[in-house]
């Protein structure tokens, strides 16, 4: 943190009055430990005692939670191998070693690991075997006719929550992954004195970027993450990332997490990708959108029929958007599922019944 930050941030906390609002904020956006960090760091000065002992204390509580998770990955990645199966650590601890350079960082209440589809049916055998339950309620454990959007799992102590993502899973994705080949280009990170194999910074980029085009960016972490691994110690191949992002049909949705990490956070880009930012008046609009979300100018949450337009806008194209839209509105989810079981010969028609259930949801308020 530069210095006309600090001292704004310093301004800032000593009129601030509603100190358990700002904690909360800071977990509902995922960024708590960066918090903590960095108003010890500029203001722990001018703060009341017993807030900085507050700051500590959440502070210390996530590092625990972290160093926890991280055991249990160790432990889930090593019953894995020891059957074979070749898994590798997406977000969480890896992605906190990764891009922050320290676990306790970034904060994260999950696990999530991505492998091949067809060791989805093993990797599940092993799971039940470490005394996990699935979240599915599956008759003797996953089936090919139903694939839900990750696999998710929980252990009998409820404490760790785990999902499996695949190739067929991530459905956001507008071009389907390439599993081998992101495996043929995994970087070796040290976390706990450990080696552990994640995707390479720019294979992950796109992807991280079209999660949070998922949820229209409506927390900061995802884009403190994306700000964090474009700025690793080794330096960031802006070619190749952007490359992968075309690949992947998500050029635009790449561009559009840049830019509001740009706009809000003061994420630094090189000259080449702020011209790509400004020159695309899809990107510059989605972007104005999202800064009014994020700022209270705008709804919060865009209605049904508004986010299949974004969808249609973020992948780029008319044709190519439509068809992306039309597919994440009428693929069906274990939400579906677990609303309404058909036969398998009828498993068509959730894709009548899934927009049903959008527009219900909506007028709701539960979509």
């Amino acid at each position: 943190m530069g210095a006309e930050p600090r001292e704004r941030l310093g301004t800032l906390i000593r009129s601030l009055d509603d100190f358990d609002g700002l904690i909360a904020a800071s977990a509902a956006h995922g960024i708590t430990p960066l918090l903590c960090q960095h108003l010890e760091s500029a203001a722990g000065g001018s703060m009341p005692v017993g807030w900085r002992d507050r700051l500590r204390a959440e502070f210390q509580r996530n590092s625990r939670r972290n160093l926890f998770l991280t055991v249990e990955l160790f432990k889930v990645l090593d019953a894995f191998e020891a059957c074979g199966i070749r898994a590798i650590p997406h977000k969480g601890p890896a992605l906190a070693a990764q891009a922050y350079g320290d676990i306790a960082l970034r904060q994260f209440n999950d696990l999530d690991l991505v492998l091949r589809q067809s060791e989805i049916p093993a990797a599940h055998d092993v799971l039940t075997s470490l005394d996990y339950r699935s979240e599915i309620s599956w008759a003797t454990g996953p089936e090919r006719e139903y694939i839900p959007g990750h696999y998710a799992y929980c252990d009998s102590s409820g404490r760790v929550n785990l999902e499996l993502h695949s190739e067929a899973t991530l459905r956001y994705l507008p071009v389907p992954l390439k599993l081998d080949e992101l495996l043929r280009k995994l970087e070796t990170l040290e976390i706990g004195g450990r080696c552990v194999a994640t995707f390479a910074a720019e294979d992950a980029l796109p992807i991280l970027c079209v999660h949070g085009a998922k949820h229209l960016w409506d927390r900061l972490s995802w884009l403190v993450d994306i700000s964090e691994l474009v700025q690793i110690a080794r330096g960031f191949e802006w070619e190749k990332a952007m490359e992968g992002a075309r690949h992947l049909g998500a050029e635009r949705m790449t561009l559009l997490g840049l830019g509001i990490a740009a706009s809000l956070i003061g994420t630094p880009l090189p000259e080449k990708i702020e011209g790509k930012i400004g020159s695309d008046r899809i990107v510059r609009k989605l972007l104005q959108q999202a800064c009014e979300r994020f700022l209270g100018m705008a709804d919060a949450r865009p209605g049904p029929v508004q986010r299949f337009q974004m969808r249609i806008q973020m992948r780029g194209g008319v044709f190519s958007g439509a068809r992306y839209a039309l597919r994440l509105t009428t693929a069906p989810t274990e939400e579906d599922w677990e609303s309404l079981r058909l036969p398998r010969m009828l498993a068509p028609l959730y894709a009548v019944i899934r927009p049903l259930r959008i527009l219900a949801g909506a007028r709701n308020g539960s979509e």
